[in-house]
């Protein structure tokens, strides 16, 4: 398995092995992201009811363009810290910040998710942007359903 330490790839404070995204069995949701094969996406729900939350989020495959630093294409992939309160109406979204550290300096990614839960079917927006860099994926679609099917593997 490789791991990474690319601003794109450090969500957290490292990259993950895809095996290990999403939790220990993998992702309860999971999908394409702008249809295209090799691009994922994979979360988790937890709670019941009126008291749910998307968390675990974590992308494969997103292109990031204008990086000053070529290794920064985002294409390993990584979890996300953030935590998604999902309403009634299955809506949920909002804008988080994961700061890590990549080569002494700090850093972070900043994302904006917007979707819709809709049964064993969810699918919104992705935009991400590597602060303290010129690196972004600009606007992304993804599709994902449940059982999710498995994630790429690099």
């Amino acid at each position: 398995m490789r791991f990474g330490l690319t601003a794109a790839a450090c969500f957290g404070a490292i990259a993950f092995p895809a095996l290990a995204l999403g939790g220990p069995d993998g992702p309860e949701y999971g999908g394409k992201i702008d249809d295209r094969k090799g691009r994922y996406i994979g979360f988790d729900i937890a709670g019941s009811g009126g008291d749910k939350e998307l968390r675990h989020m974590f992308v494969v495959g997103v292109p990031f363009d204008r990086c000053d630093d070529p290794a920064d294409d985002g294409k390993q992939g990584g979890e996300f810290k953030g935590v998604f309160d999902i309403a009634r109406n299955g809506r949920f979204g909002g804008t988080e910040t994961d700061m890590f550290r990549r080569r002494g300096t700090p850093e972070g990614i900043k994302y904006t998710l917007d979707g819709k839960l809709d049964g064993r079917e969810a699918k919104g927006t992705l935009k991400m942007k590597i602060i303290g860099t010129n690196c972004r994926s600009g606007l992304v679609e993804w599709k994902a359903k449940k059982p999710a099917p498995p994630v790429p593997q690099s």
